[in-house]
């Protein structure tokens, strides 16, 4: 379909105290990245709290762009392992706003964990990095590639009485490159984190499963060392 309502894109405003799509009520806004805010939000019909993510307007400025974010959503929603976080619902409003919803968890993202104690011990580092493979295994199998992993996305939970590690946000990042292009940047951004980015990201190449595995062998590095392994004080002397 050729409709033009998705790229009549809105500011970057709150939306708390809002409905948005007559199905969620912005409850509170959780916190803001390089790809959208997330906000707690309510799901009207059958009263159930979820977490609410609004992509940033100017990635989807395009129909090709909010096309492939339906594409890489159904691909998601199909995860179902426990150390995934559960996709329950996606779409785009009549003021063209892409979103989706997941399942609202109350945890810590392993970046905060490490910014307050600094290394973990190697029994912890294992833990937390054997779930995330756990959580990889079933999305590279069904041809699913995270292209952002780092320690903001990863989401250490409790679970039926133990801490588990969930992996946020796969496949949103392809959004800045689309599924054939091999370019880095769209509007400015780069896909991806750059510390934690694999060689193939960084010069443009195909991005395939190992670039997921290279991204987690330098959260493991950065769990054991207190610090990621490349730093450098510009984004583009770490991707050098």
């Amino acid at each position: 379909d050729d409709d033009t309502s998705l790229v009549e894109l809105p500011g970057n405003e709150s939306l708390v105290g809002k409905v948005l799509d007559d199905k969620y009520t912005i409850e509170d806004k959780i916190g803001q990245g390089g790809m959208g805010t997330v906000y707690r939000a309510r799901q009207k019909f059958i009263d159930r709290e979820v977490a609410l993510k609004v992509l940033r307007p100017e990635l989807v400025q395009e129909v090709a762009a909010a096309k492939r974010f339906f594409v890489e959503a159904r691909a998601v929603s199909t995860l179902k392992s426990r150390h995934s976080v559960i996709l329950h619902d996606f779409g785009v409003t009549s003021a063209g706003l892409l979103y989706y919803t997941m399942e609202l968890l109350d945890g810590e993202p392993l970046s905060k964990l490490l910014t307050r104690v600094g290394a973990l011990s190697a029994a912890r580092a294992v833990a937390i990095v054997t779930d995330v493979c756990r959580s990889l295994h079933e999305a590279h199998a069904l041809g699913i590639v995270h292209r952002d992993l780092k320690p903001d996305n990863i989401m250490l939970v409790m679970d039926d009485g133990q801490q588990i590690a969930k992996v946020l946000d796969f496949g949103v990042a392809k959004l800045l490159t689309g599924a054939d292009s091999t370019t880095l940047t769209v509007t400015g951004m780069v896909c991806g984190t750059p510390a934690y980015m694999s060689p193939e990201q960084a010069t443009g190449a195909e991005v395939g499963p190992a670039s997921d595995i290279y991204s987690l062998g330098i959260v493991l590095y950065e769990m054991l060392a207190g610090f990621p392994p490349f730093q450098a004080t510009t984004p583009a002397m770490v991707l050098m």
